[in-house]
């Protein structure tokens, strides 16, 4: 049967995202995990709730590895799903694991698997986790001069080197403290008002995303609101909450959540 296009024999990764990005948290069954996801709570297996259990990320990377076999899908062929059993033996977990992981990552909240069709799956970060045209082209032995020749002579291509070029000068001279970035006073006044200090370039690369997009005034209530949650957490709950990683509080939209929020001490 036809197969996908196996579009790269390994994939880049990402180590800053992977170690301090929401993937950590939203695979790490803990008793704050099933108040993130209530819904869920049924169907995950019994003998992993309440402690930290961290085999559903394994998974979730071994499912990354199998998408690059077929274009980021994860099926047997353009039709077929694979069996869950099959990718529990392939996989050496439970059948109940892959079971919980899958059901984690097409959860509207999480979204990192979109099902196409029953029992078929694609990673929704495919194109971030693939390596670009000119690294393969450049890796891949008797490549096209012709084509080489054809890009380099383009007006078009070498303006896009140009303009990509003083990106990354710019990059490197922010990087390097050479150069301030507008908004860097910004993402600093967040930093020091943050109650958790962990990641600071991965936070501050987030936060630049916003702030060019013109969401700063949106965030500022954000972080007060989520002060504020948090402080509504330990006065009317007894619950002294962890904060979430800076960068993760920032990344998909998850600081939204709180742009509303407002504290009310107890009468």
């Amino acid at each position: 049967m036809k197969r996908g296009k196996q579009i790269d024999a390994w994939y880049p990764f990402y180590i800053d995202k992977w170690l301090f990005g929401s993937t950590r948290h939203e695979l790490m069954i803990t008793p704050g995990w099933a108040e993130r996801f209530p819904d869920l709570v049924p169907i995950i297996p019994k003998s992993i709730i309440g402690r930290p259990f961290t085999d559903l990320r394994g998974i979730f990377a071994d499912l990354m590895t199998l998408s690059k076999k077929d274009g980021g899908y994860i099926r047997a062929n353009e039709t077929t799903p694979y069996p869950v059993e099959q990718l529990a033996g392939m996989f050496c977990v439970p059948i109940d694991h892959i079971r919980a992981t899958i059901n984690i990552c097409v959860h509207k909240d999480v979204g990192k698997l979109s099902e196409t069709s029953p029992g078929i799956y694609y990673i929704k970060s495919t194109e971030a986790y693939s390596l670009s045209d000119r690294w393969k082209r450049e890796k891949t032995p008797g490549k096209s001069e012709c084509s080489e020749i054809a890009e380099v002579g383009s007006e078009k291509g070498e303006a896009r080197r140009e303009k990509n070029k003083e990106e990354k000068k710019k990059e490197e001279e922010i990087r390097d403290g050479r150069i301030q970035d507008k908004f860097d006073p910004l993402f600093e006044e967040f930093w020091k008002g943050y109650p958790k200090k962990i990641a600071k370039d991965y936070a501050r690369e987030k936060f630049m995303i916003l702030a060019r997009a013109g969401k700063i005034p949106d965030l500022k209530k954000a972080t007060k609101g989520y002060m504020d949650f948090l402080k509504h957490k330990l006065v009317h709950e007894k619950f002294n909450q962890e904060p979430l990683n800076p960068a993760t509080f920032l990344t998909k939209n998850r600081w939204r959540d709180y742009i509303d929020f407002k504290y009310e001490p107890p009468t």
